[in-house]
């Protein structure tokens, strides 16, 4: 939601998030639109108004470039846009969204504290201009206008008018002003001080104007004379608590609900929201901001629907006292409900009640407690979704960082978290936003002036927040505790089960496992926990614990559970079960070997959206499993191998293989061993640590296991050729697709020559690399191995790259790119954006070629792959040299040149110093350039690079221009 605010510093906001205008002349520019809001602003009066007579030259062209400007920040909202009409620009967006519009609309419906509250500094702040001034001028009179309206009605519903002295003495000569002030003055008993005023009035308008007082001052003054002037009879009831003086935050929840009842129309207004969430605070605080608006009564009642030691109020019960504090004779008060609720609605009509009706249980109770008819208003809060009350709703949840940081540093008050700013953000961290948590973590820092924020912080760590946040009768896990014994039995132990999973969320299926119960049985128990907000609904069908439920639900399991581990295991074998299934879909050409699952997916989408939606929950569960369940750790891990390196997750596919291969030898499964060293390998690879990748390798390698010898020579393999190894690369190759054939495996035939073409290229045998890898990705069609075609048609794209044929490199490069954004692959598309990028390139599509690197780049930071990395900085560092940008190429091959030197890449070294002495020579550092390539000269010698080789003793020859 966007707003504008014109009270203070002209500022523009999305979200809550404050966005930059820029210099003052360009918050000019905007402030002008904005008063006159949608209507067109000749360009004529825009450059009177911001410059006044010191308009610069071309003063048309600077306004033009001002609008370009705004227009870009407005961007941020698209509903917002400045237009060009003839002769002039408009601002088209909702008035209100402005301040300074939102305060007339305000005022013309006699809100006039709300529209107030809207002044937080001097109008147009920082811009000093002659229209600036007169805006300023013309809103003071709109201010004063509307203070004045204000106490009008507040003297007329006998309401305290604090502002009549300092108003009076600011505007000595305004006579309604000095009317207001006496009759305060008078009605507070004091009626010689009212004279004295009028008195005081009367001088100095004969004085300084040669006038006399107006009738209408006068005739106040000749009542308080007499004593009878008019005394409004007293306001009805305010029961209210008192507004919380550290009130932080709800701006929005505030504004929201204050328009929703702002016509007068609506009756109710529910507001619910977990234990601890500040329901109350807010009803309170809100029900202060609508006092005006409803002067007969203002009455509080609280239903007890969660309150130790006493059960929720009978409905014939709150009727009573309602219509008790509204002036009903208690022997008036009919017995029956029905007739109870009849005589409050009929009380209530023709006046302005406001009734907060706090802590409710149920509609059932709330319902013969709302007015009948417009004019009056209830405010329900109510620990669960009143779904059933013809009400407004909002649900509140936990305070925002910022707010909560803000409440935290309030309550305290004696300066303590704003001099260890860090040890208050890891409190409210720990409080995990919650205002109950926060209040007692502050009144309890508050109360020991001895201890540091920093000590509070370590206390919260230590396993017992729940206990530390608690002063008194009063704690979080007390109130949670209420929440929790109101529930029906099953409900119950299933919040209990629910606190055992070692994940952040779950679904219907995870739940039912936990709770060993069908899932069709489980479903409407979940919802009564999000309904009474014990548990969370982020997006349907998933849902969470607020942290500190969840700490409370695994305390109340380990006090009530008799078995903690069982509901786990089933949770685990759940979800081995789901991503066995998953891995099927990943990878169709295996399903003939996989053990058989009851879980089926019908696409590989639909399989790859349910292991991204559970990716942190499998991650938690392997975590799980590594302490007393080593056999399903890596069992699990292993099968998530194909998602996690088929989508790029290199850190998370490393972490779990290094749980996995403890467990794997724990258990002494000969093939749990082997696969996970070859998978761990893989992974290692993945991020560049070929040495180490290589010693995982080897290990899988010796251990012989059928279950993954190909996948582990194959991979092996390609750690030696990076490690420049390439005997020991093609020998293991060569065996990798021995024992392929031998064995009939034509899929994995297929991958075997696609690696003995992927070597051919890497050492600049082109024509025998491009022989194999033909026949590799006839094979993978064959197969309908879409993955294996990907990485082929990107393998043919790099040759014809790689051998000045740009063209037909776009042609590969692009269906290899389409592949694999279909297919998820995200490494792939990463390689392939590199490869495309310098395709276009040396085609001279500069735009284009940046464009695929960047992108490249963007990928790969998500990736955490320092191979890729390393690939990429020389790619773009290569497109960047053809487009005449060296000083930027030369920065892109140094990055290139450290990763590839810290994780041991002898090709991408060699290509950077190639790309750094290109660099160097063209800025003239021939000396430089001379060194760089001797050393690029040395690498690529070792490689075997006999192209590379001849062109760089070319160049250091002096025969070939760059």
């Amino acid at each position: 939601m966007a707003e504008f605010r014109l009270f203070g510093e002209v500022a523009f906001t999305v979200g809550g998030r404050r966005v930059d205008i820029g210099p003052p002349r360009r918050q000019c520019v905007l402030a002008v639109l904005l008063v006159d809001v949608n209507r067109l602003v000749p360009v004529d009066a825009l450059v009177e108004r911001v410059w006044f007579d010191r308009a610069p030259r071309k003063a048309n062209d600077v306004l033009y470039s001002y609008v370009s400007r705004l227009r870009q920040v407005l961007a941020a909202d698209p509903d917002i846009g400045i237009t060009r009409r003839s002769g002039g620009y408009v601002i088209e967006t909702d008035p209100l969204s402005i301040d300074l519009h939102r305060f007339r609309r305000l005022v013309a419906e006699q809100a006039f504290d709300d529209a107030l509250d809207l002044w937080r500094g001097t109008p147009l702040d920082r811009l000093d201009t002659p229209w600036a001034d007169s805006v300023r001028d013309a809103l003071a009179v709109e201010r004063l206008a509307a203070v004045v309206e204000r106490n009008e009605l507040r003297l007329a519903r006998n309401l305290p008018t604090p502002d009549l002295p300092a108003l009076a003495a600011e505007h000595p000569l305004d006579e309604r002003i000095a009317r207001q002030h006496m009759q305060a003055l008078y009605r507070a008993g004091r009626q010689a001080d009212a004279l004295d005023h009028y008195e005081r009035v009367r001088r100095r308008l004969a004085d300084e104007l040669g006038a006399d007082p107006s009738p209408p001052l006068r005739r106040v003054h000749e009542e308080i004379l007499r004593g009878t002037a008019d005394t409004p009879r007293p306001a009805g009831r305010n029961d209210l608590p008192a507004d919380a003086a550290d009130f932080t935050g709800r701006e929005h929840e505030v504004k929201s609900l204050l328009a929703a009842v702002a016509d007068g129309k609506r009756t109710v207004v529910a507001i619910d929201g977990m234990a601890g969430v500040g329901k109350t605070t807010f009803a309170v605080h809100v029900a202060h901001r609508l006092l005006d608006r409803y002067p007969d009564a203002r009455l509080f009642l609280d239903l007890h629907a969660h309150t130790a030691g006493r059960g929720p109020t009978p409905t014939a019960a709150a009727l009573e006292a309602l219509l008790r504090a509204l002036g009903v004779p208690k022997q008036e008060v009919p017995e029956g409900v029905d007739e109870r609720s009849a005589l409050l609605r009929a009380t209530l009509a023709g006046h302005r009640v406001l009734l907060v009706l706090d802590n409710a249980e149920s509609a059932a109770q709330v319902r013969p407690l709302l007015p009948g008819a417009p004019g009056s208003l209830a405010l329900v809060t109510s620990r669960r979704r009143l779904v059933d009350l013809p009400a407004w709703t909002t649900s509140l949840d936990v305070l925002p960082f910022p707010d909560a940081a803000a409440l935290f540093t309030g309550v305290v008050g004696d300066g303590r978290p704003d001099r260890q700013p860090d040890a208050a953000a890891e409190v409210v961290r720990l409080c995990e936003n919650l205002p109950l948590a926060i209040r007692l973590a502050a009144a309890r820092l508050r109360s020991r002036p001895q201890w540091t924020v920093e000590h509070l912080a370590g206390r919260l760590k230590d396993n017992r927040r729940l206990k530390e946040l608690s002063a008194g009768d009063v704690g979080v896990a007390s109130a949670f505790e209420l929440s929790y014994a109101a529930l029906p039995a099953d409900r119950q132990r299933l919040f209990r089960l629910l606190g055992l999973h070692p994940g952040a969320d779950l679904d219907v299926e995870a739940a039912a496992a936990l709770a060993d119960a069908d899932p069709d049985d489980v479903e409407p128990l979940l919802e009564d926990l999000v309904d009474v907000h014990l548990l969370q609904e982020p997006v349907p069908g998933r849902y969470r614990f607020h942290d500190l439920l969840r700490d409370h639900a695994r305390k109340t399991a380990a006090d009530a559970e008799p078995d903690l581990a069982a509901p786990v295991v089933r949770l685990v074998d759940h979800y081995l079960a789901t991503a066995t299934a998953a891995d099927l879909a990943l990878s169709p050409k295996f399903r003939q070997r996989a053990a058989p699952s009851k879980k089926h997916f019908a696409t590989r989408d639909d399989a790859l959206r349910r292991l991204t939606a559970e990716h942190a929950n499998l991650i938690a569960v392997v975590e799980w499993c590594a302490a007393d369940e080593p056999e399903r750790c890596w069992r699990l891990a292993a099968v998530l191998f194909r998602y996690l390196h088929t989508r790029g997750y290199t850190a998370d596919l490393r972490h779990l293989h290094e749980i996995a291969l403890a467990a794997a030898d724990r258990d002494g499964d000969p093939d749990g061993r082997a696969v996970v060293r070859t998978n761990l390998g893989l992974a290692l690879y993945r991020q560049g640590d070929f040495t180490a990748a290589h010693a995982h390798l080897r290990g899988a390698v010796d251990l012989d296991r059928p279950a993954c010898r190909n996948q582990a020579l194959a991979a092996l393999g390609n750690a030696a050729k990076k490690l420049g190894r390439f005997e020991e690369a093609l020998a293991c190759f060569h065996r990798d697709l021995e024992l392929c054939r031998a064995a009939g495996n034509r899929h994995g035939e297929a991958v075997a020559l696609g690696n003995l073409g992927a070597f051919h290229i890497d050492i600049a045998r082109y024509d025998e690399g491009v022989s194999y890898l033909v026949r590799t990705l006839d094979a993978f069609r064959e197969a309908g191995d879409r993955v294996g075609e990907t990485v082929t048609l990107g393998n043919l794209g790099q040759v014809h790259l790689e051998t000045g044929r740009a063209d037909e490199a776009l042609d590969h490069l692009g269906r290899a790119l389409a592949l694999c954004q279909a297919l998820g692959d995200r490494h792939g598309e990463a390689r392939t954006l590199t490869s495309l990028g310098e395709a276009h390139g040396r085609l001279g599509q500069s735009d284009e070629a940046l464009k695929h690197h960047h992108k490249a780049l963007e990928l790969i930071g998500e990736i955490g792959s320092h191979s890729l990395r390393t690939a990429a900085f020389n790619g773009l560092g290569t497109t960047l040299r053809h487009c005449g940008r060296p000083a930027e190429a030369l920065t892109q091959h140094r990055e290139a040149l450290a990763i590839a030197r810290r994780i041991g890449e002898p090709l991408q070294e060699a290509k950077a110093l190639d790309g750094i002495a290109a660099c160097q020579f063209e800025a003239g550092r021939h000396v430089e350039a001379e060194a760089s390539w001797r050393a690029a000269l040395a690498i690529f010698t070792v490689l075997r690079h006999h192209p590379q080789v001849a062109r760089v003793e070319a160049r250091l020859a002096g025969l070939e221009p760059i």
